[in-house]
């Protein structure tokens, strides 16, 4: 009799540790599959970002494989850069960027008497860290050997 119980609390028990485990396995499922979609929809909002603005200079991946200007690198190129996340996570305050873009909140104001010689683009960091996260999927480019810049 004493052993029929025992028997019936360990089985209650490990009911209810699989009870647990199973409730935690589905908690993580959703947060995992919400991550992937909140990623995704940045990923969107970054490649539209990018494509809206950045590739008016630069080649980026297959967004415009043969656009941009022949003297303005590439996203490929700039991260075969040792220093590529600095750039990119700081691309509003080096040239020329200052004089085209504004980040609402960290940009300096731009001098009323310098003419624009461009569309202004005005960003939040919303869209700073979405564009961010697309420049991540974009593909380092192979250029033969290690960047000399100077």
């Amino acid at each position: 009799m004493i052993y029929s119980r025992r028997i019936s609390v360990f089985i209650k028990h490990a009911l209810f540790v699989t009870m647990c485990f199973g409730m935690w396995v589905l908690v993580s499922l959703f947060g995992v599959m919400q991550a992937q979609a909140s990623d995704k929809v940045l990923l969107e909002k970054g490649e539209k970002l990018v494509r809206q603005h950045c590739t008016r200079c630069h080649v980026v991946g297959n967004l415009n494989k043969y656009g941009g200007i022949g003297s303005t690198p590439s996203f490929g190129a700039m991260k075969s850069l040792p220093d590529w996340q600095d750039r990119f996570a700081t691309f509003w305050s080096l040239l020329p960027h200052p004089s085209v873009v504004q980040v609402e909140g960290l940009s300096p104001e731009r001098p009323k008497g310098l003419l624009a010689t461009t569309k202004q683009i005005f960003l939040n960091m919303d869209d700073v860290d979405a564009i961010q996260a697309y420049v991540d999927t974009v593909p380092v480019k192979d250029l033969g050997g290690g960047v000399n810049y100077r």
